[in-house]
This record gives structure tokens, C-alpha cells and sequence, in this order.
């Protein structure tokens, strides 16, 4: 009898410190914090950290962060305004693609691939909102 009264207490403890190591676990488990995925930097905070970074490392004077400034503007202006030049083209080219998966799908498919595109479009529109919203602040 002494031996499985022994025996009954020995289990009861090993399930009581299971419980216990499981419960310890779990709230580890549930109250964990997130990890929140940093977004994408604006250009504006790109800038920033760009000067920021030459500034330090070349130890830049005011007068050289100025004129780093008026460069990276006049850079900025002619790739916007490479990018406004070559729009059309990228345009037709999207276009014709557009034209040629038509071409190749079935009348419910073209249905489904059209309300496909709208939905992008509508998700493009207000992450660029987003976006506007975000660099003006």
C-alpha cells in the first residue's frame, strides 16, 4: 500500500509541475508583444537620413549641406520630369498588355480580370492618398 500511495503522490506532482510549465508557456505565448513591420520611408525621410548620413560621415559644413540640398532639389526635378516624359510610353505599353490578356481570356473572364483591375486601381488610389497625406504631415 505504501508504495502506490508513494507512486499516486509521485504522478499527482508531475502533473501539477506539467500544468504549471504548460500555463507558464501560454501566457509567454499570449502575451507577447508584436513586432510591427516598419513602412517604407518617404522621400522626404530618405533625404533626410541620405544628409543626415553625409553630413556625419564627411563631416559636412553648413555651407556643403546647403549645396547638397540645391543638387539633390535640381536631381529631384529631372527625375520628375524624366519620369513625366516617359509616362505615355509606359502608359501604351501597360495598355497594350491589357489588350492582349483581353484577347486571350473568355467573356466571364474578361468580366472578373476587369473588376480585378478596378479593385487595384481603387487600392493604388488610396495608398497614393495615404502617401500625400502622410508627406504633408
Amino acid at each position: 500500500m505504501r508504495k502506490s500511495s508513494l507512486s499516486a503522490w509521485f504522478y499527482l506532482l508531475m502533473v501539477f509541475a506539467a500544468g504549471a510549465g504548460l500555463g507558464v508557456v501560454s501566457d509567454r505565448l499570449y502575451t507577447a508583444k508584436t513586432v510591427i513591420a516598419k513602412s517604407k520611408p518617404t522621400a522626404a525621410e530618405f533625404r533626410q537620413r541620405y544628409i543626415d548620413e553625409l553630413r556625419t560621415r564627411l563631416k559636412l559644413d553648413a555651407k556643403q549641406v546647403v549645396q547638397l540640398s540645391d543638387i539633390l532639389d535640381v536631381t529631384d526635378k529631372r527625375m520628375q520630369d524624366l519620369h513625366e516624359r516617359y509616362r505615355p510610353d509606359m502608359t501604351a505599353i501597360h495598355k497594350s498588355q491589357v489588350d492582349q490578356v483581353h484577347a486571350i481570356l473568355k467573356d466571364t473572364q474578361r468580366a472578373e480580370y476587369d473588376k480585378m483591375r478596378k479593385e487595384r486601381q481603387l487600392k493604388r488610389e488610396a495608398e497614393e492618398a495615404k502617401e500625400k497625406a502622410k508627406t504633408k504631415s
